[in-house]
């Protein structure tokens, strides 16, 4: 039984690696949490993805250098890290000032942008069912947020929060076609380390104070934006975007966003309405009616394509 199951993870048909990176999605919603108070705490943004990536890059580096002869892959793999961390630095920066649904909002921009680089840098021509998904998606945050709660002062940090989707579009495009053959705990620890290497020199001119928790909760902050929101969900994420595609992972991946809204209501008490639950909709819609395009390594040979 449990080499059925291991051998069923290992060659996922679309249904279930779809599956597993909505569930990596929900995992990466509950971000907001730590960040926020982390950054509430005084917590400045390039440290709190330091450690948020950290973690990961230590765990796995000697996976990388096991893979070491894939220099090129490595080297994008690196590259996409070092743009996504700065696009992250953009996200907590405005999660201190603004609240979690509007700066959701311009994040799930994410797959749009993503279609669009796939088709503009990588060739990757989208079909008409995954632009039309992204539409959707837009659709779906825009009916999420409301417009009250857009206030002047946040604009600027709001342009700025753009850098997160622009980063994880290029990062998804790069996984799919750049990095794709490399064994998945190797995507990550490339990843990761480029993300760390970015931020650091930010760090190393910085206030030694501030990059270390004042409290006990303050640690149990970091080991869950480590854990939860970085290293559990990009096993799964890194694991199984190939096997679906650039367009499909940034819709399955979009479940991010309701969860991000539930965290705000929950967490920080921001008001949700019956918007959330329309933009829901729009994005399970999204999910499913956006097609599969895996890497040529990971398409399935005993199964009929996905339509």
């Amino acid at each position: 039984m449990l080499r059925a199951i291991l051998s069923t993870l290992l060659r996922p048909n679309v249904a279930l690696a779809t599956g597993l990176v909505v569930l990596s999605g929900l995992s990466f919603g509950t971000m907001p949490f730590f960040t926020k108070r982390l950054a509430d705490s005084g917590m400045p943004a390039y440290a709190i993805e330091i450690y948020r990536y950290g973690l990961t890059a230590l765990i796995l580096f000697p996976v990388l250098l096991a893979n070491i002869r894939e220099k090129a892959a490595i080297a994008w793999g690196l590259s996409a890290g070092f743009v996504m961390g700065f696009g992250w630095f953009g996200y907590v920066w405005a999660l201190e000032e603004a609240p979690v649904a509007s700066v959701s909002l311009l994040y799930m921009s994410y797959p749009a942008f993503t279609v669009l680089m796939g088709w503009g840098f990588f060739g990757d021509k989208p079909p008409k069912a995954a632009a039309f998904a992204a539409v959707l998606v837009l659709l779906g945050s825009a009916l999420a947020l409301s417009p009250s709660q857009f206030q002047a002062g946040h604009v600027p940090v709001l342009l700025a929060s753009l850098s997160a989707p622009l980063g994880f579009g290029f990062m998804i495009n790069v996984l799919i076609h750049k990095v794709g053959h490399l064994p998945p705990l190797a995507r990550i620890a490339s990843i990761a380390l480029g993300a760390v290497l970015g931020l650091s020199p930010l760090a190393i001119f910085s206030d030694p104070q501030l990059m270390v928790p004042q409290t006990e909760n303050g640690w149990w902050l970091v080991a869950g934006i480590a854990l939860i929101t970085a290293l559990l969900p990009q096993l799964l994420f890194y694991t199984y975007a190939p096997h679906i595609g650039a367009a499909r992972t940034s819709m399955a991946a979009s479940v991010e966003l309701p969860t991000n809204f539930i965290v705000g209501w929950i967490a920080f008490s921001e008001a949700i309405g019956g918007g959330l639950w329309a933009a829901c909709l729009l994005i399970l819609a999204a999910i499913l009616i956006t097609p599969a395009n895996p890497h040529p390594k990971h398409a399935r040979t005993d199964a009929p394509p996905d339509r």
